[in-house]
C-alpha cells in the first residue's frame, strides 16, 4: 500500500478504495498480470478499468478470437507465419501446411517461446464475453 493512500475499514478489515471497487488489490492484480502496480493504475486512468490491456483488439483477435501468439501456438507455426497468412487475407486454419511448421528453435517449438500472449481484455472485464459481437456486425 502506498504511503498516504486512503484506507477504509469494513468489518474490521482494512481495504483500499481500489479493492472495494474492483474486488482485488493493485498488487495482486499486477502480480497476476506479471506487470507493475503502476501499469495497472495507468490502465485504470486510460481505459476506466484495470481489466483492459489495450485500447482496441487486433485484426487477428477480431477475426479468430485469439491473439497471433495463441493462434501460432495452436497451429504449431510461428507468429511470423500467422502474420503473413493474415496479411494475404487467407484463413490460417486452411493454410497450416506451409511455412516453418514444426521447426525447433533452441530445443522447443518457436511458437512456444512467447507463451500465448494475452488478449486485449481480461476475463474479469464486463464485456469479455460479448465484445466480438460489435465487431462482427461491421
Amino acid at each position: 500500500m502506498n504511503k498516504g493512500q486512503k484506507v477504509v475499514w469494513v468489518d474490521g478489515k482494512r481495504y483500499t478504495p481500489f479493492e472495494l471497487e474492483w474486488g482485488t488489490s493493485v498488487e495482486k492484480l499486477a502480480q497476476q498480470e506479471q506487470t507493475t502496480p503502476e501499469a495497472i493504475r495507468m490502465r485504470l486512468k486510460r481505459f476506466g478499468t484495470p481489466f483492459q490491456r489495450k485500447a482496441k483488439p487486433t485484426k487477428c483477435e477480431i477475426l479468430h478470437g485469439k491473439t497471433v501468439w495463441q493462434l501460432a501456438s495452436e497451429l504449431g507455426i510461428t507468429h511470423i507465419t500467422v502474420h503473413k497468412i493474415l496479411k494475404e487475407n487467407k484463413d490460417p486454419y486452411e493454410n497450416v501446411g506451409h511455412g516453418n511448421r514444426g521447426k525447433d528453435y533452441g530445443g522447443k517449438k518457436f511458437s512456444a517461446v512467447n507463451p500465448a500472449q494475452s488478449g486485449w481484455l481480461m476475463p474479469q472485464h464486463p464485456d469479455y464475453s460479448t465484445w466480438r459481437d460489435s465487431y462482427e456486425a461491421k
